[in-house]
């Protein structure tokens, strides 16, 4: 069963970690951002 994952700063550093590591899992994950450049593939 796949959750609702929410990441406040998810382009960088710790938060881009968390998003890698749920989605892997098949989490949905929904997260913020600064600039669009950062946002992850």
């Amino acid at each position: 069963m796949s959750r609702n994952i929410l990441i406040t700063g998810g382009t960088g550093g710790i938060g881009r970690a968390f998003v890698d590591r749920f989605v892997q899992n098949g989490d949905k994950v929904w997260l913020t951002f600064v600039k669009e450049s950062e946002l992850p593939d």
